[in-house]
């Protein structure tokens, strides 16, 4: 039996990737593993609480009515508190993993016999685009995340690509590390829906996911888009999801809405129902949105490169993420021809299931 500590504190009251990624580890963990036992660090107070139920995951988890006040003074506290948890278990008791589900982070203490780092991507170093980003300069990042490459004792990452990034950017090759691939995240999906946002949903469209992010370069969707036919493009209409970045907005264009920001529901609706899902980004540590999508019941076309080359299987056409003229075509032989949309359609009904969160946390379990 092993004592292991998830750290998985929320550095907003926004639910994020990461968070949602450490609730389906820890909800799939609590299904297999029999042996060992947990802490889990939660700093909001009700997201991963609410989905404990096995004896052998204890919750540490931040006093609510400490949490209410004015939202600065709430932070600080929230990381004072993180603080003094760690220390706590490094002084009172005895624990043998330590993993953070937060990107390339540990703390300054040593709190297990073996420190964990998780890897999802180095994004911030690897695009020039995102140096601004976060408050910290790409020379200042470097240091934090060489530091906490020094301090592990393994590394997880969640794809080959990840791990290559991480060997190619830092001194990391005396390094254990294990790639553990993430499953699709289950969601529920509403048997009808008339409009999101207070935008009416057509009978057929077309779907994109990143809105204005640089790396998930919609604007290539939006620019084969507009050069096909235009009754092509009036029957189907481009839907893109996901909201400004960084100040960037993306352009107006005919046949193309941005609907802005959708639910796990509404999302899960949209893959299930459009006729085609485009994700034409240039830089994925991962790529969920294509499993999801795949999940949900939806054709995709997907970019060549980064992690994507790695969950595409060779049912799945790809393009260049940079020639318009190479995706335009797919998008164009697909929805002039019937019988081969409806064959293309066919060869994803053996993929669901090929990313799952039970696979994803037993491949963590080998790792401990």
């Amino acid at each position: 039996m092993k004592n292991i500590v998830f750290d998985c504190f929320q550095y907003s009251e926004k639910v994020t990737g990461t968070d949602r990624q450490a609730k389906n580890f820890i909800d799939e963990l609590q299904k297999i593993d029999k042996t060992n036992t947990y802490k889990i660090l939660c700093s909001e107070y009700d997201f991963i609480p609410s989905g404990i139920y096995s004896e052998s995951f204890k919750v540490i988890r931040i006093n609510k009515k400490l949490t209410s006040f004015h939202p600065f003074l709430s932070r600080i506290y929230k990381k004072i508190w993180r603080e003094a948890q760690i220390l706590k278990l490094k002084l009172f008791s005895r624990n043998d993993i330590y993993l953070s589900f937060h990107n390339m982070q540990l703390p300054r203490f040593r709190v297990a016999s073996k420190m964990m780092l998780f890897n999802l991507d180095i994004i911030p170093l690897a695009l020039k685009e995102y140096e601004n980003v976060t408050r910290y300069s790409a020379a200042e990042l470097k240091k934090i995340y060489q530091r906490n490459v020094n301090r592990s004792d393994e590394i997880i990452s969640i794809s080959n690509f990840s791990k290559n990034e991480l060997l190619k950017h830092f001194d990391a090759k005396h390094k254990k590390i294990s790639v553990v691939h993430l499953g699709a995240t289950p969601m529920s999906r509403p048997d009808s829906l008339s409009n999101i946002n207070d935008f009416t949903i057509p009978d057929t469209f077309l779907l994109s996911i990143g809105g204005a992010e640089v790396r998930k370069n919609v604007g290539i969707a939006m620019d084969a888009h507009k050069n096909l036919p235009n009754d092509m493009r009036k029957k189907f209409p481009l839907i893109v999801v996901g909201g400004d970045w960084q100040g960037i907005s993306l352009r107006e264009q005919e046949y193309v809405y941005n609907i802005g920001y959708v639910s796990d529901e509404e999302l899960a609706y949209l893959y299930n129902k459009c006729h085609l899902f485009i994700f034409p980004s240039v830089y994925e540590g991962f790529g969920l949105p294509v499993i999801e999508a795949i999940e949900q019941g939806a054709p995709v076309l997907c970019a060549k490169g980064s992690s994507l080359d790695e969950i595409c299987t060779d049912v799945i056409l790809q393009f260049d993420p940079m020639d318009e003229a190479e995706l335009r075509h797919l998008v164009y032989s697909l929805l002039k021809s019937p019988k081969k949309y409806s064959s293309y359609l066919k060869r994803f009904e053996n993929l669901k299931g090929s990313f799952s969160w039970q696979k994803s946390a037993k491949k963590l379990l080998e790792c401990f």
